[in-house]
C-alpha cells in the first residue's frame, strides 16, 4: 500500500536549523510525502527562506501564521490542513535519516489486521549532541495507557493515520509542555497501545540551548499538575 504522509514540522526563528530539517525530509527515500510547516510568528527570515524554497519544492506546503500560536496550535493547524492519509513530526532542530518514512510506512502495512489494534508507531532515536550519539534504550516495544504515566516510553514523535490524530481533539494548546505524551495518552487509550519498530531513524539533537523547553522546571511542574490532575 502506498499513502501519502505529511510531515508535519512547527517553527519559529529558527531558519538554520529548519534548513538542515527540510533538507533530510526531502532526501526520504520514500517519495509520496509532503512537509507542512508551520511559521509560528517568526521574525527572523524564516517567511523569505520558506517561500523561496516553497517555489522550487512543490513537496513544501507553508503556513505563515502571525503572532505566534504555539506549537500545539501549530500542529494542529498543519494536520487539519492536509488530506495525507499518515502523519508524523519533525521538530526544527532535529532531522530523519534517508530511509525513515520508507521503514514506517513498510512496518505499518507489515501489520496486516495487527493495525487495527495498536494506535501508532515509533522508534528508537539517535542523541547526539554533535560530538557523541548513543542510541535511546528507554523505549518499550508495546507501549500501554498505564506505562505513559510512568516513563514517555515513546520518545517526541509517532507515525499514524492523520484521523486518529484528529479524533482524539491533537495537541492540548493549555499545556506549557508535554504536550506530545498527553496526545500519547488520549490516542493510546482509544486505539490500544503503540508499537516500537526497531530502527534508529530520528536524530535528535540535544545541545543545550535555553530556549528548550525540556529545560525550563516551572513548565514541566506545571504540565505534569494539569495532566495529573
Amino acid at each position: 500500500m502506498n499513502a501519502r504522509v505529511a510531515v508535519i514540522i512547527p517553527t519559529r526563528n529558527r531558519r538554520a536549523l529548519l534548513a538542515r530539517a527540510l533538507e533530510s525530509v526531502f532526501r526520504q527515500t520514500y517519495r509520496d510525502l509532503v512537509a507542512v510547516v508551520v511559521n509560528d510568528g517568526s521574525t527572523d527570515d524564516t517567511r523569505t527562506f520558506l517561500d523561496q524554497m516553497a517555489r522550487q519544492e512543490p513537496r513544501l506546503i507553508v503556513h505563515h501564521m502571525a503572532p505566534s500560536t504555539g506549537a500545539p496550535s501549530a500542529r494542529n493547524y498543519a494536520i487539519a490542513n492536509t488530506d495525507a492519509e499518515f502523519v508524523t513530526g519533525l521538530d526544527d532542530d532535529d532531522e530523519f535519516l534517508p530511509d525513515r518514512i520508507e521503514f514506517l510506512i513498510r512496518s505499518w502495512n507489515a501489520s496486516g489486521n495487527d493495525r487495527d489494534l495498536i494506535s501508532c508507531l515509533f522508534t528508537e532515536s539517535v542523541m547526539t549532541d554533535g560530538v557523541h550519539a548513543s542510541v535511546t534504550v528507554d523505549r518499550k516495544d508495546i507501549v500501554s495507557y498505564r506505562d505513559l504515566f510512568t516513563h514517555n516510553f515513546i520518545g517526541n514523535q509517532i507515525f499514524c493515520p492523520r484521523e486518529r490524530v484528529l479524533s482524539v481533539g491533537g495537541y492540548d494548546p493549555a499545556l506549557p509542555a508535554w504536550q506530545d505524551l498527553e496526545m500519547f495518552m488520549r490516542l493510546v487509550r482509544r486505539y490500544g497501545p503503540a508499537r516500537r519498530v526497531h530502527a534508529p531513524t530520528y536524530v535528535c539533537h540535544v545541545d543545550r540551548r535555553p530556549d528548550r523547553i525540556s529545560a525550563n522546571a516551572e513548565s514541566l511542574l506545571r504540565a505534569f499538575e494539569l495532566i495529573a490532575g
